[in-house]
């Protein structure tokens, strides 16, 4: 029920319209043009007339208006601060064109593209490295594959980076991305072990992908990046040290590290995060708190973290 009532009150955010576009603009389509190209025509024409920008500023600023009238559910707990200012909160608007198309005297073309007409969204074209060719522009020779790989950090969800994810997206569509899920629930343990799990989950993805690669015109290159959050940084570190992950270190790409504790956590002025610490060590017995913390071994030298060190992986050499 609150799952519901969240989402109701959420939904008043975004305002759906529908936009007629009359048969009429449609006059003028020959040979050379398209109806996705003739609407983007008529899109074109009105922006002539009205800025599209200040048209949304002015609907937005009128739905809001009608919003701060109304009163949420206070029925559920949750936080009546959640929306901030009513002003500052984000309008979506989504606006869909539809051609009308008249029942009577329409020509062939016009029902023979009738799915079309209603679909004014132009898929993106496949560019750059997402389906790459030859330079001298001949006959593709496979894809690239950009392999993404997210890992969460202490007590984390597999979900934790999605917003990440999403921006990453946006400045590499295409990309292939996992979220691992492998040390979900898990992230108590041995570092070791966790950079084994995850050495296997990117291993198997990776296979995936390149089976669904050669299968589609194969796959003439890879590219593989990893991002970190906290302590998902060191079982990354510790995946790229196992054996099966060494034939892919020469396609490390890009590593994006998010607050990730490199050195361990030896010291810190901090007396009450330094007693939880050490609760959940003598307490929960958390090996992965003594490797952050240099107490799995006596010799400084023997440790984990000293050990891992001495690992380069993350160098130059590897083209990271």
């Amino acid at each position: 029920i609150w799952d519901v009532d969240r989402k109701s009150e959420w939904s008043i955010w975004i305002v759906h319209s529908k936009i007629e576009i009359p048969h009429r603009y449609m006059h003028g389509m020959g040979d050379s043009s398209s109806p996705r190209h003739s609407l983007r025509r008529v899109s074109s024409s009105k922006k002539l007339h009205h800025d599209p920008v200040q048209n949304a500023s002015s609907r937005a600023e009128l739905h809001r208006k009608s919003i701060a009238q109304m009163k949420i559910n206070a029925r559920s707990v949750q936080d009546m601060h959640i929306y901030a200012n009513p002003s500052r909160v984000p309008v979506v608007l989504i606006e869909q064109h539809v051609m009308v198309v008249p029942q009577h005297g329409c020509n062939k073309y016009l029902l023979a593209n009738a799915p079309d007409l209603y679909n004014t969204s132009v898929p993106p074209n496949l560019q750059g490295d997402s389906f790459a060719g030859n330079p001298s522009g001949g006959k593709n020779t496979g894809h690239v594959l950009r392999a993404v790989i997210f890992v969460h950090g202490f007590q984390g969800h597999h979900l934790d980076l999605c917003l990440i994810r999403n921006q990453w997206l946006l400045r590499d569509p295409g990309a292939e991305c996992l979220l691992s899920e492998t040390n979900e629930d898990r992230t108590y343990g041995d570092f070791k072990e966790m950079g084994r799990r995850l050495a296997n989950e990117v291993v198997s993805f990776l296979k995936n992908k390149l089976d669904k690669y050669s299968r589609h015109g194969g796959c003439r290159e890879l590219r593989l990046s990893f991002v970190g959050h906290s302590i998902g940084n060191v079982i990354i570190r510790s995946a790229l040290s196992e054996p099966k992950l060494q034939p892919f270190l020469k396609n490390l790409h890009t590593y994006m590290s998010i607050s990730g504790p490199h050195l361990g956590y030896w010291y810190s002025s901090n007396s009450l995060f330094n007693s939880g610490l050490w609760l959940m060590k003598r307490l929960k017995g958390l090996q992965c708190m003594h490797q952050l913390t240099f107490t799995d071994e006596q010799d400084p030298q023997n440790t984990f973290f000293y050990k891992l060190c001495k690992v380069h992986r993350l160098n130059l050499s590897t083209s990271c």
